[in-house]
């Protein structure tokens, strides 16, 4: 009598209960791509850096990014070390969509209107599949992110992220900060705008959401720089339509809940009395919008200021 396959797969659950590390790794040969994936689950549950390395070089790219995330969640610095060498190596080698899921990865931070812009709707599936719910520690991936910055030849969009990424990351140098808002302020400007009529690329919808989803994180992103006046100088700049504004540039905009929300949040001293101002002065929008920036100024994130903003609209 030949060999008859098996009515039913392999008993995941089964050789977890077992701890059968051997038997999991070979499953992570098997055809099915789901079988993979709860093979990956299952040595994360068991805590097993060496399984989960051999997942790392999986010829299937999301059994990979799930073992990286895996790698991640469990915190061991072997494993955190081999999830960065992994996303090293996308970052170095990788096309630049390549890069920005890597730095995604990185920095546990997922803009989603970026990434649909950027990479488009198809995409994004594929890089949130095992949701990234950690970052990387800062001494793993500096010197990588640093390379994509400061090489010229690396698409500006891949270096801007770069930069968001060693923010996010904790890095609060002068040089990240300066290089994020010149870099920013010359991508809002690139894609706010009228495109050539020979120019390929994304449609001016596409491009003015790509603008506004740049120009957010980067508020977002010196909203991190409390206790430093280059930072509260640019967007209290962005305020009065001098950078980050595209096509509005030179127009005040004190309903951008985005910038309010940034001032809020640095909660410098100085800014206190223009808030007030605004919450006296400014139409209904603005003063609704001031009033929750004072409330909150200097004792909430930039999100948890936002979301407050986004929520109270009495």
């Amino acid at each position: 009598m030949g060999w008859v396959m098996p009515l039913f797969g392999p008993n995941i659950k089964k050789m977890k209960k077992q701890r059968d590390i051997h038997g999991l790794i070979k499953e992570l040969e098997n055809k099915k791509y789901e079988v993979r994936i709860e093979v990956v689950e299952a040595l994360k549950d068991l805590r097993n850096v060496e399984g989960l390395s051999k997942a790392l070089k999986n010829d299937m790219p999301g059994v990979c990014f799930a073992a990286c995330e895996a790698l991640k969640e469990i915190g061991d610095p072997e494993g955190l070390s081999l999830a960065a060498q992994f996303l090293i190596r996308m970052l170095k080698y990788g096309s630049n969509e390549d890069k920005i899921e890597a730095i995604t990865r990185i920095c546990g931070h997922i803009n989603t209107l970026f990434l649909t812009c950027w990479l488009g709707s198809n995409s994004i599936p594929e890089i949130l599949k095992g949701v990234i719910k950690s970052k990387l520690p800062l001494e793993l991936v500096k010197d990588s992110l640093l390379l994509e910055t400061s090489d010229e030849n690396v698409h500006p969009v891949v270096r801007w992220y770069a930069l968001i990424a060693l923010v996010e990351l904790g890095d609060r140098s002068s040089d990240i900060l300066i290089e994020l808002i010149e870099l920013g302020d010359k991508l809002v400007t690139f894609y706010d705008r009228e495109p050539e009529p020979d120019e390929e690329g994304f449609s001016l919808v596409m491009r003015t959401l790509f603008a506004i989803s740049i120009r957010d994180e980067t508020l977002r992103a010196l909203s991190h720089f409390k206790d430093n006046p280059i930072a509260t100088s640019a967007v209290l700049s962005a305020l009065e339509g001098q950078i980050l504004a595209g096509r509005s540039k030179g127009e005040q905009r004190f309903e951008d809940k985005h910038i309010l929300s940034a001032l809020s949040a640095l909660g410098d001293p100085s800014t206190r009395e223009r808030l007030e101002y605004l919450a006296t002065y400014g139409n209904t929008e603005v003063r609704r919008l001031a009033r929750i920036a004072l409330d909150l100024f200097g004792k909430a994130t930039y999100d948890e200021i936002k979301a407050r903003m986004e929520r109270d609209k009495s």
